[in-house]
Formats: C-alpha cells, sequence, structure tokens
C-alpha cells in the first residue's frame, strides 16, 4: 500500500514538474512577440497628417513638401528630424483641407515650404500663409539646389549661420528607396547634410547604396565610406546597424514602409526622431527576407510601426511580423 501511494505521488510530482516549463515557454513567447501597429490615412495626405497628429500635440515648425513627387520631401526628411517638425504634403495647386486643420492644431509659427512653383504653386503658398504668420520657401534649381537649400536651412538652425555644413551623406537622388532609410539617419547627425550624388559636384564622406562614384577613378586619394546591402532592403538593413556607432543610439523600434511605393514612406522620417527606430524596407506582398532577418537577430527591437496602407504593404506582411519570434 505505502508503495503504492510512493508510486502516485511521485507520478503526480512528475506530470506537475512537466507542466511547468511548458508554461514557462509560452510567457516567454509572448512577452516576446512583436508590437505592431499601423498608421494610414485613406490617401497620402491624410497619412501624413496622420503620422503628424500621432507624433505632435503641437509644433513650432512644419514642412510642406509635395505629394506628387519624392524629390524635395526626402531630403526635407533630414530638416524634419532635426527640427522635430511633421512633414505635410500637398499637391502642386491645391492644398487639402486635413492639411489646413493640421497646421491650425499644431499651433505653427514657421513652415518651410520646399521646392518652387513647378512642384507648390503661388496659389497654395498663399494659403498657407492665411494660416501661418510666416513661410519660408526652400527652392534650388533643381532637386540638387533645393537640398543645398535644406542643408543651409538646418546649418542655420545649428549654428546660426548658412554654410552647409562639416560633411555630407550622399545617395542616388533617383531611388527614392535609398534616400528614405537615409533621411532620418543624416537628420539627427550635427553638421551633416544629405546630398543627392552629382558627379562633379561635392564629394560625400558617406555614401548610402550602389550608385557609382566617378570621382573615384579619377581621384584614387580620395576615401569614403559606403553602408550599402545587396539590394535597397539590405542597404536600409545596413543603415539601421550604423545607428549605434554613428548617433550612439540603441533602437527598439522598426518604421516600416513601401520599398516600391514612395507617397505614404515619404512622412515617416521624423518617426525616428522621436523614438528610438531606424527605417526598414518591404515588399508589398511579402516582408523582404533582409528585413525580416534583422528584426529575428535583433531581440531588442519591440515594436514595428507601418506607414501606410494595404496597398503599400499587405496585411500578409504584418501577420508574418506577428508571427516572426
Amino acid at each position: 500500500m505505502k508503495k503504492r501511494i510512493l508510486s502516485l505521488v511521485l507520478v503526480s510530482l512528475f506530470m506537475l514538474t512537466a507542466f511547468i516549463p511548458a508554461a514557462k515557454a509560452s510567457e516567454v513567447t509572448q512577452n516576446e512577440r512583436l508590437n505592431v501597429t499601423r498608421i494610414l490615412g485613406s490617401d497620402r495626405y491624410k497619412t501624413a497628417v496622420k503620422v503628424s497628429r500621432q507624433e505632435f500635440s503641437i509644433s513650432k515648425y512644419a514642412i510642406i513638401a509635395s505629394g506628387e513627387g519624392y524629390a524635395d520631401a526626402l531630403t526635407g526628411g533630414t530638416l524634419s528630424v532635426y527640427i522635430k517638425a511633421p512633414i505635410l504634403l500637398v499637391r502642386k495647386n491645391y492644398i487639402p483641407e486635413e492639411v489646413k486643420e493640421e497646421l491650425k492644431r499644431l499651433n505653427v509659427d514657421e513652415v518651410f515650404v520646399l521646392g518652387g512653383e513647378a512642384v507648390i504653386s503661388k496659389k497654395v503658398v498663399g494659403d498657407i500663409k492665411k494660416i501661418v504668420p510666416k513661410v519660408q520657401t526652400l527652392v534650388g534649381a533643381d532637386r540638387y539646389g533645393t537640398a543645398s537649400k535644406v542643408a543651409e536651412k538646418k546649418y542655420e538652425l545649428t549654428y546660426g549661420s548658412q554654410a552647409m555644413g562639416d560633411s555630407s551623406v550622399g545617395f542616388d537622388g533617383y531611388n527614392f528607396a535609398e534616400g528614405l532609410p537615409a533621411a532620418p539617419f543624416v537628420g539627427q547627425m550635427e553638421g551633416t547634410y544629405l546630398m543627392p550624388y552629382k558627379p562633379g559636384g561635392l564629394l560625400p564622406e558617406i555614401v548610402i547604396g550602389n550608385i557609382e562614384i566617378e570621382e573615384e577613378k579619377e581621384f584614387p586619394e580620395y576615401n569614403y565610406t559606403r553602408i550599402s546591402g545587396n539590394n535597397i532592403y539590405g542597404t536600409a538593413v545596413e543603415v539601421a546597424k550604423k545607428y549605434k556607432e554613428y548617433l550612439n543610439k540603441d533602437i527598439d523600434t522598426i518604421i516600416l514602409v513601401s520599398g516600391t511605393n514612395y507617397p505614404d514612406a515619404l512622412t515617416s522620417s521624423v518617426l525616428c526622431g522621436n523614438r528610438k527606430a531606424a527605417i526598414l524596407l518591404t515588399e508589398e506582398k511579402k516582408l523582404s527576407i533582409e528585413t525580416k532577418n534583422y528584426i529575428q537577430e535583433n531581440r531588442n527591437i519591440k515594436n514595428i510601426v507601418i506607414v501606410g496602407g494595404e496597398a503599400a504593404i499587405s496585411n500578409n506582411v504584418e501577420n508574418e511580423l506577428k508571427n516572426i519570434r
């Protein structure tokens, strides 16, 4: 009888201990799951407003860029991050009512308009002036000239002069996917500006992406650092890896944007400046393998913020993220 009781006790203890590790494992899995959220509006203009509302209750500055092209908004992202101001989008001849209301809600003192009349008309600038006391247009002869004006403004707001800055980061001005992760990265570097690379122009100290630097062949003594991957998704990952080295920042959040569809992503830079975050890219229908691997390998990443609707990043990608750990 005693042997039977002892056997029952041992069996009970075995069964009890067998369940304890399973419970703990389940608890750890739950705690390590990524917090996946999405910011979206019904179009690019409303998405930009949603980003602004998410991040700001008030803002001294706001940046206005064209929602019909990416050239000016890319380099404007550096200014957005640096001065902690939202980028809002407009059409060439029309400012959406949601943008007007957002400027009022933010109680903005000064607006920087990126680009000239070819992208944002006098009428739109005039409408903005009815809402905001001070409006300044940052415009050059082309995307390179406008990028220079953005760099000068960043330097002016830092040091009180309109010099360009101490060092530059170059990228392909005709490849928005490489400019997207570059903008918030450079925006957080004091005395550094982002400039589309142009042969015969300013030589960058850092090059983001796989663009060929022609002067490299002509001047063997010219040295620069290249941050790039095998493709646009890999390049974004390599930029994220540099946050610790250049910014002393341990990222715990990824801002996920489309690598093939620019509109929603243009206004996402400021999210990185306000959080411990970097921008990564994905394909529309599935999570890019480079992005997925980076997230899996970095257990300190806790949050994923998708910017844009299902047309840019599908629910399939969102579900992949939720099940990544």
